[in-house]
């Protein structure tokens, strides 16, 4: 197949599948999609919010108890950050976007490595949301899993605003109360977009999940910023945009069914076998 457009109305299980073995290919696709993100976000906003990927984030830490400055700092590193200029404007508000299959309260403490204190992100610029694509080594089970949990947790705490795109159907999702698909849990999803708002603080903020299946595009989301401020992300245009760069197109072989097929659930590898043999009638 020549044609670079994604066949598949959603999340192409091809491609994803191989992408997640070990040297599948995961991190240079994780890397271009940031990038698709960033420029999609820059394209819309208005010029006091910018995106950047992989921005170094200095961290303040504070005791737990008793909130004393500590006065080491540190640094890290989101996938994507949004950043305001400081500047007064109107309130944007975004457009049409898809409504949550699930909102769940914001979970700070989910079991992995202990998450010691709070932390303050403190830039010559205001940070306002954080974007993460998740990689196979965040995921439970994951190298750095625990790490990961941390720097979720930090987020939160210094009342950033919380993009998560799961992706990644072999693994459990990254919360607990979300039914497994890896697993093949009853009701459970193999996709994964959580938005967590904190603008009305941790205890009364909110985590609406966006969950989706093999043969559903990826939603149309709300990307919280400052204040009411949002825009809307649609999730499988810049997913499209990112399969058609080579060599993404050039990796998949739509004459065989995926890598690691048992994985998928009865169900979808139906529908996935029923969509190859539409995808070889229009290449024929």
């Amino acid at each position: 197949m020549t044609d670079n457009k994604n066949p598949y109305p959603g999340i192409n299980p091809h491609l994803n599948s191989l992408l997640q073995h070990k040297g599948g290919g995961w991190h240079g696709f994780h890397t271009n999609l940031l990038v698709t993100i960033a420029d999609s976000l820059n394209a819309i906003f208005p010029d006091y919010y910018y995106a950047e990927v992989e921005t170094s984030l200095q961290i303040l830490t504070y005791d737990v108890d008793t909130l004393p400055l500590i006065a080491n700092q540190k640094n890290t590193t989101a996938d994507i950050l949004v950043s305001k200029k400081p500047v007064s404007h109107q309130p944007i508000a975004a457009g049409e976007t898809h409504t949550p299959t699930l909102t769940l309260p914001i979970m700070t403490d989910i079991e992995g490595e202990e998450i010691s204190g709070l932390v303050i992100y403190t830039k010559p610029r205001q940070a306002i949301t954080r974007i993460e694509v998740l990689s196979p080594a965040n995921k439970p089970g994951g190298s750095h899993y625990g790490q990961y949990l941390q720097k979720r947790a930090e987020t939160l705490y210094a009342g950033l605003q919380l993009v998560e795109l799961d992706f990644l159907h072999e693994r459990p999702p990254v919360l607990p109360n979300l039914a497994a698909y890896s697993r093949q849990e009853t009701g459970a999803f193999p996709y994964h977009i959580l938005v967590t708002d904190t603008r009305s603080g941790i205890a009364q903020g909110k985590t609406d999940v966006y969950s989706f299946g093999i043969m559903d595009p990826a939603p149309i989301i709300p990307v919280p910023l400052e204040g009411s401020d949002s825009v809307s992300l649609d999730i499988q245009a810049v997913y499209n945009t990112t399969f058609s760069k080579r060599p993404y197109p050039d990796k998949v072989n739509y004459t065989r069914t995926p890598d690691n097929f048992d994985r998928y659930t009865e169900l979808d590898r139906q529908l996935i076998i029923r969509h190859m043999a539409k995808i070889a009638e229009m290449t024929s």
